[in-house]
């Protein structure tokens, strides 16, 4: 979602978006503009990761019109703004017992034999022991993961890509 949003930024402020699958962010503008998107997007507080697609494509055109300066489909009044307060109530209610059961699963993983739980609350169990030095904040690594929901099924994995992360 928030790639999309910086997409949006991106088009909108005149950046070519073929920078995007360079995959880097070579001047101090670029960094900038991608600083607004991260920005557009942490914006969207209880919405954040709970848009369907065809939603987003709405807050996408909206942005777009705003950015743009373009004739808008609507306008952006007090009523408006207290449906988008019901909207995330609704959306953060409708995840409560999601995050529950998350958090249940998290704390059974971790008391799983060898898992070891993070600052940040990632769980995480080390199959195979790497060898050599540990690396420093600089280096890069590539490691080999599956990233699974509480359920079990496999919702990223570097090794069904047969590809390591780096």
């Amino acid at each position: 979602m928030i790639r999309l949003v910086f997409l949006c930024s991106w088009l909108a402020l005149g950046v070519p978006p073929d920078l995007l699958a360079d995959g880097g962010l070579k001047t101090e503008r670029e960094k900038a503009l991608y600083a607004l998107g991260l920005a557009v997007g942490e914006g969207l507080g209880g919405l954040k990761g709970k848009l369907t697609d065809e939603e987003l494509n709405l807050v996408l055109q909206g942005f777009e019109d705003a950015a743009l300066g373009r004739e808008q489909l609507l306008e952006l009044t007090t009523d408006r703004r207290a449906q988008l307060r019901s909207l995330e109530r609704d959306r953060l209610a409708a995840a409560a017992p999601e995050k529950s059961k998350g958090e249940s699963y998290l704390k059974r993983a971790a008391s799983e034999p060898g898992a070891r739980r993070s600052a940040s609350g990632l769980v995480h169990r080390e199959l195979v022991a790497g060898t050599g030095s540990s690396p420093k904040s600089t280096d890069r690594v590539e490691v080999h993961y599956h990233g699974t929901l509480t359920d079990g099924s496999v919702f990223d994995s570097s090794v069904e890509r047969g590809q390591p992360a780096v």
